[in-house]
Protein backbone atom coordinates (compact mmCIF):
# COMPACT_ATOMS: atom_id res chain seq x y z
CA UNK A 1 0.00 0.00 0.00
CA UNK A 2 3.12 2.19 0.86
CA UNK A 3 4.72 1.60 -2.29
CA UNK A 4 1.10 2.40 -4.31
CA UNK A 5 0.76 5.27 -2.57
CA UNK A 6 4.34 6.84 -3.25
CA UNK A 7 4.11 5.66 -6.96
CA UNK A 8 0.66 7.96 -7.29
CA UNK A 9 2.43 10.80 -5.47
CA UNK A 10 5.34 10.48 -7.87
CA UNK A 11 3.33 10.60 -10.80
CA UNK A 12 0.95 13.31 -9.69
CA UNK A 13 4.14 14.89 -8.71
CA UNK A 14 5.59 14.31 -12.57
CA UNK A 15 1.93 15.51 -14.47
CA UNK A 16 2.41 18.43 -12.11
CA UNK A 17 6.19 19.09 -13.23
CA UNK A 18 5.28 18.45 -16.87
CA UNK A 19 1.90 21.10 -17.12
CA UNK A 20 4.17 23.96 -15.26
CA UNK A 21 5.69 23.91 -18.18
CA UNK A 22 5.37 26.81 -20.63
CA UNK A 23 4.98 25.12 -24.50
CA UNK A 24 6.28 28.31 -25.76
CA UNK A 25 9.91 27.88 -23.81
CA UNK A 26 9.84 24.32 -25.43
CA UNK A 27 11.64 24.28 -28.75
CA UNK A 28 13.35 21.50 -31.22
CA UNK A 29 16.10 21.44 -34.18
CA UNK A 30 16.39 18.89 -36.17
CA UNK A 31 19.41 19.11 -38.87
CA UNK A 32 20.35 16.41 -42.18
CA UNK A 33 23.55 16.27 -43.24
CA UNK A 34 25.56 14.96 -46.15
CA UNK A 35 29.16 14.64 -45.32
CA UNK A 36 32.43 13.72 -48.12
CA UNK A 37 33.78 11.75 -45.03
CA UNK A 38 33.27 11.14 -41.47
CA UNK A 39 35.71 12.27 -38.82
CA UNK A 40 36.25 12.17 -35.09
CA UNK A 41 39.02 13.98 -33.89
CA UNK A 42 41.00 13.65 -36.70
CA UNK A 43 40.24 9.69 -37.59
CA UNK A 44 37.57 8.89 -40.56
CA UNK A 45 34.60 6.56 -39.30
CA UNK A 46 33.80 5.63 -43.03
CA UNK A 47 36.61 4.52 -44.50
CA UNK A 48 37.48 7.63 -46.20
CA UNK A 49 33.49 7.44 -47.62
CA UNK A 50 30.47 9.37 -47.49
CA UNK A 51 28.37 9.76 -45.09
CA UNK A 52 24.27 11.02 -43.92
CA UNK A 53 24.13 12.59 -40.65
CA UNK A 54 20.72 12.63 -39.01
CA UNK A 55 19.86 14.34 -35.80
CA UNK A 56 17.49 15.93 -33.98
CA UNK A 57 17.05 18.28 -30.44
CA UNK A 58 14.77 19.02 -27.79
CA UNK A 59 15.33 22.16 -25.87
CA UNK A 60 14.15 23.75 -22.29
CA UNK A 61 15.24 26.47 -21.06
CA UNK A 62 19.01 25.71 -21.12
CA UNK A 63 18.53 21.99 -20.96
CA UNK A 64 18.69 19.56 -24.12
CA UNK A 65 18.68 16.01 -25.19
CA UNK A 66 18.66 14.54 -28.73
CA UNK A 67 19.82 11.92 -30.92
CA UNK A 68 22.39 11.23 -33.70
CA UNK A 69 22.92 8.79 -36.14
CA UNK A 70 25.39 8.01 -39.30
CA UNK A 71 26.74 5.01 -40.97
CA UNK A 72 30.03 3.88 -40.58
CA UNK A 73 32.68 1.62 -41.94
CA UNK A 74 36.47 0.43 -40.64
CA UNK A 75 38.35 -1.83 -42.09
CA UNK A 76 38.10 -5.48 -40.33
CA UNK A 77 35.49 -4.27 -38.14
CA UNK A 78 31.59 -5.36 -38.71
CA UNK A 79 29.08 -2.71 -37.51
CA UNK A 80 27.90 0.01 -39.96
CA UNK A 81 25.89 2.15 -38.18
CA UNK A 82 26.14 4.47 -34.98
CA UNK A 83 23.54 6.40 -33.08
CA UNK A 84 24.36 8.62 -30.45
CA UNK A 85 22.18 10.03 -27.52
CA UNK A 86 22.91 12.78 -25.55
CA UNK A 87 21.54 15.21 -22.67
CA UNK A 88 22.85 18.52 -21.57
CA UNK A 89 22.49 22.13 -19.86
CA UNK A 90 24.04 25.41 -21.44
CA UNK A 91 24.49 28.47 -20.01
CA UNK A 92 26.39 31.92 -20.33
CA UNK A 93 28.20 32.34 -17.25
CA UNK A 94 30.08 35.42 -17.02
CA UNK A 95 30.08 36.02 -20.93
CA UNK A 96 30.58 32.57 -21.37
CA UNK A 97 28.50 30.40 -23.33
CA UNK A 98 29.12 27.21 -20.98
CA UNK A 99 27.70 23.52 -22.24
CA UNK A 100 27.53 20.12 -20.23
CA UNK A 101 26.72 16.95 -22.38
CA UNK A 102 26.72 13.88 -21.85
CA UNK A 103 26.62 10.57 -24.58
CA UNK A 104 26.53 7.50 -25.30
CA UNK A 105 28.08 6.33 -28.33
CA UNK A 106 25.77 3.20 -29.19
CA UNK A 107 26.69 0.56 -32.47
CA UNK A 108 23.85 -1.72 -32.53
CA UNK A 109 24.50 -4.29 -34.81
CA UNK A 110 28.50 -4.83 -34.11
CA UNK A 111 30.28 -7.24 -31.97
CA UNK A 112 33.57 -5.68 -32.68
CA UNK A 113 33.25 -2.13 -31.92
CA UNK A 114 32.53 -1.58 -27.87
CA UNK A 115 29.38 1.08 -26.98
CA UNK A 116 30.93 4.18 -24.04
CA UNK A 117 29.52 6.81 -22.85
CA UNK A 118 31.29 10.25 -22.44
CA UNK A 119 31.06 13.47 -20.82
CA UNK A 120 32.08 17.17 -22.45
CA UNK A 121 32.35 20.78 -21.15
CA UNK A 122 32.72 22.99 -23.41
CA UNK A 123 33.09 26.76 -22.86
CA UNK A 124 33.20 29.15 -25.57
CA UNK A 125 33.81 33.13 -25.42
CA UNK A 126 32.69 35.28 -28.13
CA UNK A 127 33.54 39.03 -28.88
CA UNK A 128 31.92 40.23 -32.11
CA UNK A 129 32.90 38.54 -34.86
CA UNK A 130 35.74 36.75 -32.88
CA UNK A 131 35.18 33.84 -30.83
CA UNK A 132 37.28 31.80 -28.66
CA UNK A 133 37.21 28.47 -26.62
CA UNK A 134 37.98 25.02 -25.77
CA UNK A 135 36.72 21.93 -24.66
CA UNK A 136 37.54 18.86 -22.69
CA UNK A 137 35.82 15.18 -23.30
CA UNK A 138 36.33 12.73 -20.34
CA UNK A 139 35.89 8.71 -20.74
CA UNK A 140 33.38 7.31 -18.11
CA UNK A 141 32.78 3.99 -19.57
CA UNK A 142 33.59 1.56 -22.12
CA UNK A 143 32.01 -1.48 -22.75
CA UNK A 144 33.84 -4.87 -21.47
CA UNK A 145 35.93 -2.82 -19.39
CA UNK A 146 37.69 -1.38 -22.40
CA UNK A 147 39.99 1.78 -21.62
CA UNK A 148 38.64 5.14 -20.74
CA UNK A 149 40.07 7.77 -22.48
CA UNK A 150 40.24 11.76 -22.73
CA UNK A 151 40.24 13.86 -25.55
CA UNK A 152 40.90 17.89 -25.21
CA UNK A 153 40.22 20.85 -27.80
CA UNK A 154 41.09 24.48 -28.40
CA UNK A 155 39.56 26.57 -31.06
CA UNK A 156 38.41 29.31 -32.72
CA UNK A 157 36.55 30.92 -35.43
CA UNK A 158 35.94 34.53 -37.23
CA UNK A 159 33.48 35.65 -39.38
CA UNK A 160 34.43 37.55 -42.43
CA UNK A 161 30.80 37.77 -42.93
CA UNK A 162 31.13 36.56 -47.29
CA UNK A 163 32.88 33.66 -44.85
CA UNK A 164 33.33 32.15 -41.34
CA UNK A 165 36.83 30.85 -40.63
CA UNK A 166 37.46 27.81 -38.13
CA UNK A 167 40.60 26.28 -36.46
CA UNK A 168 41.20 24.31 -33.87
CA UNK A 169 43.29 21.92 -32.09
CA UNK A 170 43.20 18.79 -30.66
CA UNK A 171 44.96 15.97 -28.59
CA UNK A 172 43.25 12.11 -28.03
CA UNK A 173 45.00 10.55 -24.93
CA UNK A 174 47.07 7.56 -26.58
CA UNK A 175 45.80 7.77 -29.79
CA UNK A 176 47.26 11.04 -31.35
CA UNK A 177 47.05 14.97 -32.14
CA UNK A 178 44.95 16.57 -35.08
CA UNK A 179 44.66 20.18 -36.18
CA UNK A 180 41.82 21.14 -38.69
CA UNK A 181 40.95 24.51 -40.37
CA UNK A 182 37.97 25.02 -42.30
CA UNK A 183 35.22 27.80 -44.33
CA UNK A 184 32.08 27.70 -43.75
CA UNK A 185 28.78 29.58 -45.26
CA UNK A 186 25.20 29.72 -43.75
CA UNK A 187 21.96 30.74 -45.78
CA UNK A 188 19.12 31.63 -44.56
CA UNK A 189 16.72 29.58 -46.33
CA UNK A 190 12.20 30.72 -46.43
CA UNK A 191 12.50 27.72 -44.03
CA UNK A 192 15.59 26.98 -41.75
CA UNK A 193 19.27 27.38 -43.04
CA UNK A 194 21.71 25.83 -45.45
CA UNK A 195 25.39 25.53 -44.34
CA UNK A 196 28.50 24.65 -46.36
CA UNK A 197 31.52 23.50 -45.32
CA UNK A 198 35.18 23.25 -46.85
CA UNK A 199 37.40 21.49 -44.19
CA UNK A 200 40.81 19.88 -43.88
CA UNK A 201 42.54 17.82 -40.95
CA UNK A 202 45.97 16.30 -39.99
CA UNK A 203 45.93 13.21 -37.97
CA UNK A 204 49.54 12.50 -36.27
CA UNK A 205 48.89 9.07 -34.28
CA UNK A 206 51.21 8.49 -31.10
CA UNK A 207 50.90 4.69 -31.44
CA UNK A 208 51.21 1.69 -34.06
CA UNK A 209 47.58 0.99 -34.18
CA UNK A 210 45.71 3.76 -36.27
CA UNK A 211 47.93 5.99 -38.89
CA UNK A 212 48.97 9.01 -39.64
CA UNK A 213 46.04 11.13 -42.08
CA UNK A 214 44.99 14.01 -43.64
CA UNK A 215 41.79 14.17 -45.46
CA UNK A 216 40.01 17.33 -47.09
CA UNK A 217 36.30 17.09 -47.20
CA UNK A 218 33.12 18.39 -47.50
CA UNK A 219 29.76 18.93 -45.51
CA UNK A 220 26.29 20.18 -46.35
CA UNK A 221 23.58 20.77 -43.67
CA UNK A 222 20.12 21.13 -43.82
CA UNK A 223 18.86 22.51 -40.30
CA UNK A 224 14.80 23.47 -39.14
Amino acid sequence: MKKLKSLVASSALLVSTISSMNANDIDTAFNITGASNYLVRGITQTNDKAALFLEGTLLYNGFFTGAWTSNIEFEGLDGNREIDLYAGYSKEIFGFETTLTYTKFLYPDSKDIANLDETEIKVVYPIDKFSLGGKYIFGVYVENDGEKLDYYEGFASYDFDILKLNGSAGSFEDIGDNFEISVSKVFDLQKGSLKLELLYNEFYSDNSSSEDQDNLYAKITYSF
